[in-house]
């Protein structure tokens, strides 16, 4: 008889971090061991969660995904009910996560809300399949994102036509670089607009960085997934490559808004941080393997200092 088994957090907040270290560690776990849960039944109890962003509300949906590709039954996904004073729920109705879940998860408790996902400080969750979808989405990003960044977050013309530009780049990455042998590409992206910041989180469960990089590149054969990440981030590394030059730009832009860009792929992650004077810059940090590529970004308002010699950041986290 099969074993259930169980992912969950005591943690109040799901965002970048907790899904990809706590999260993540008990799938991996679990992963390691497949044999004895080869068709079970299984468990995603969030009912702590009070808060959750689009990086780790998109990270659920994928790993949902991959737990029923790689055990061959939905699990059981447990989210804050309506008389809990969490917003998760809601929110994620909104963004229409809960009706993309109701593919590849039993929802327990939570019938999904009929909304209007056209919302202007938003783009719901979005499923790319095919460049069909990556014009669309472009569509939304020019529709949504550059009003928000030119209105709200004090960003120039040019500025933001640049960073919707990079942004439709990543989704289109899904359709050139991440389907795995035998397999159509598809990922995901969805964007939420916050009174001072803009987050964004862009997923695949394809190839990953790493073993695309290592299957160009001989020389990359032995690096680390930590190193190839950033590599693949420099210009002049794998300038010939679009995905490296488009992540390359991608990182320009999260420079010159002070912003945060988080990319994990294969058992490593690398954190962008040019928030504020505290920041860490680059950091390379190991995470439990996953497929695919799972990329966030945090771009929060430029304000103007009295005498405009400098920008000044409002404090916040991804």
């Amino acid at each position: 008889m099969s074993e259930e088994y169980k992912i969950t957090t005591d943690k109040r907040i799901l965002d970048d971090k907790i899904f990809d270290t706590d999260i993540l560690g008990q799938y991996d776990y679990i992963y390691d061991e497949a044999f004895p849960f080869l068709n079970s039944k299984g468990r995603l109890d969030l009912r702590n969660i009070k808060f959750i962003n689009p990086y780790g509300a998109l990270g659920i949906l994928i790993l949902c995904e991959a737990i029923l590709d790689s055990f061959g039954e939905k699990a059981d996904l447990l989210l804050p009910g309506s008389s809990d004073e969490s917003e998760v729920t809601s929110w994620m109705g909104s963004l229409g996560f809960l009706n993309m879940l109701q593919g590849v998860a039993n929802v327990i408790g939570v019938s999904p809300p009929l909304y209007n996902f056209n919302g202007p400080s938003y783009i719901p969750v979005s499923k790319i399949d095919n460049l069909e979808d990556v014009e669309n989405v472009v569509v939304e990003l020019f529709s949504k994102v550059r009003p928000i960044l030119i209105n709200k977050l004090n960003y120039k013309e040019e500025e933001s036509y640049r960073a919707a530009t990079l942004i439709a780049e990543l989704c289109q990455n899904i359709c050139q670089h991440s389907a795995l042998e035998g397999e159509k590409p598809h990922g995901y992206i969805v964007m939420q607009a916050y009174k001072s910041s803009l987050k964004l989180a862009v997923m695949d469960l394809g190839k990953g960085i790493p073993k695309t990089v290592k299957s160009k590149y001989k020389l990359y054969e032995k690096r680390d997934d930590g190193d190839i990440i950033c590599c693949a981030c420099k210009k002049g590394i794998l300038c010939e490559d679009h995905f490296s030059l488009g992540l390359y730009r991608t990182l320009e832009i999260i420079k010159g808004g002070r912003g945060i860009l988080n990319i994990r792929s294969g058992n490593a992650k690398m954190l962008f941080d040019y928030h504020n004077k505290n920041s860490v810059g680059n950091k390379k940090i190991p995470t439990p393997f996953f497929l695919g590529t799972q990329i966030g970004i945090y771009l929060p308002r430029k304000e103007q200092k009295r005498g405009g010699l400098e920008d000044e950041f409002e404090e916040g986290i991804f």
